[in-house]
């Protein structure tokens, strides 16, 4: 992260591969951070709706709601 921080492939990338192998919190805290990165420096690659789906399933999967602060940020970015 360290070398690459500013990759939000990075983030998506660790995000799936922890959502994965079932280690649902590291996952969400990659891929919120990925949303982070891609707010900040534009999602060229259209990559903030795929990093939303995969926090929210993970999300489910810990048996917690949505996070809609995050739907609402993206979806704002995307206007």
């Amino acid at each position: 992260r360290r070398l690459t921080g500013h990759d939000e492939y990075l983030y998506n990338s660790a995000g799936w591969a922890y959502a994965e192998v079932g280690d649902h919190e590291t996952a969400l805290r990659w891929l919120r951070a990925g949303i982070d990165v891609v707010l900040a420096n534009g999602d060229y690659d259209r990559l903030a709706d795929q990093l939303l789906e995969m926090a929210q399933r993970s999300l489910w999967a810990l048996g917690r709601a949505p996070d809609d602060e995050l739907t609402r940020r993206v979806h704002a970015f995307e206007a």
